[in-house]
């Protein structure tokens, strides 16, 4: 019992130390619901594609998964495709490190049992909220972080025979398109003195989905949400190299 007290009273000082010297704060939500409005005579449904969630950190770091949530995806299209994805971390002196990722999508299926072709109709709302925070300033040269919410409906032709066209309302239109993404993103450098502002919204666009004769189609809606924050005793080129080079494989893995 001892022991185990012991234990907690290290956890909570440890925790404790890690915020108080945390310099580099990363925080990223994105959450979506994905409606169908008109199936246009298509069978429409949908499965869940979840991934596990993912956080690392090392010396004084944390990294947490606030939200992974995605709704049951046997009961679309009577009810929508609602997900929620939620990270933050944070990285201080004298050194540290933290990652942390949720990936969240579904499949829509659709099915075209006639000679000609049909036209789904859906509204895919979506909301986000990033934002890092730095200080003091004099650590600034010392760390590197990102934020991001990511949002995609993927997944058509040519890697099926199914096209996709958006109506963002915005004046422009339906536009015929290969794919959507809407990805906001806040980053911070090694040699950048002033933290970029949150950004945070709330929005949706119509999408057309058009299936040809007799045909089985299917695309992905995605919705994440990233983070990663660095704190180094010396900006050595390694390190920024490394950094570089982590963010374009989590670009890579992204898409």
């Amino acid at each position: 019992m001892r022991n185990v007290k012991a234990f907690i009273v290290l956890s909570i000082l440890f925790n404790f130390t890690c915020v108080a010297n945390a310099t580099l704060i990363y925080d990223a939500n994105a959450s979506s619901s994905f409606t169908l409005i008109d199936s246009g005579g298509l069978i429409v449904s949908a499965l869940a594609e979840p991934e596990l969630p993912s956080s690392m950190s090392s010396g004084t770091a944390t990294a947490s998964i606030d939200a992974d949530f995605q709704s049951d995806a046997t009961t679309f299209p009577t009810s929508g495709l609602m997900q929620s994805s939620d990270v933050s971390g944070s990285a201080g002196a004298p050194s540290g490190s933290s990652t942390a990722t949720v990936l969240n999508g579904f499949l829509v299926i659709l099915e075209n049992e006639d000679d000609f072709a049909k036209t789904a109709v859906f509204e895919f709302t979506y909301d986000w909220d990033v934002s890092l925070i730095q200080g003091p300033v004099s650590d600034a040269s010392r760390e590197a972080g990102i934020a991001s919410a990511f949002f995609h409906l993927s997944g058509f032709a040519p890697s099926g025979s199914e096209t996709l066209a958006i109506d963002e309302g915005l004046g422009a239109g339906i536009v015929s398109v290969a794919d959507w993404l809407f990805n906001p993103f806040i980053s911070f450098e090694f040699d950048d003195l002033v933290t970029p502002g949150a950004l945070s919204g709330s929005t949706s666009v119509t999408a057309y989905v058009t299936v040809p004769e007799f045909g089985l189609d299917s695309f992905s809606v995605i919705t994440d949400a990233t983070g990663s924050a660095i704190h180094v005793n010396e900006p050595i080129p390694v390190t920024i190299l490394l950094f570089g080079f982590l963010f374009v494989l989590w670009r890579k893995i992204q898409y």
